[in-house]
């Protein structure tokens, strides 16, 4: 739970939001927010090794803060979709065989 946390810390530094306003509610908009990414692919996502994650995700949580998540997917489909890719696609070697094979 210390990961959520410091998210949620990151975010209201980042983004200025009030110290009045109860963590609580930031830690429900990263909650959504995680279950949002995590719904778009196939796997585990990890929002604290993937920083394009990350990014998408804090900005996610102020999206919600605002209560604009709709603003968020027309605004961000462009990299949202680049990440669902990038996390897709298999990671190849030069010769092009599997890099893990």
């Amino acid at each position: 739970m210390a990961a959520i946390d410091d998210l949620v810390t990151e975010v209201k530094t980042d983004y200025q939001i009030p110290s009045f306003i109860p963590d609580d509610s930031i830690r429900r908009y990263a909650e959504n927010g995680i279950a949002f990414f995590q719904g778009l692919v196939v796997g585990t996502i990890d929002y604290e090794t993937d920083k394009q994650l990350r990014d998408l995700l804090k900005n996610y949580i102020y999206y919600a803060y605002e209560h604009v998540t709709n603003e968020f997917r027309a605004n961000f489909k462009e990299l949202i979709l680049k990440w669902q890719w990038e996390f897709e696609e298999p990671k190849t070697d030069i010769e092009g065989g599997d890099a893990d094979a």
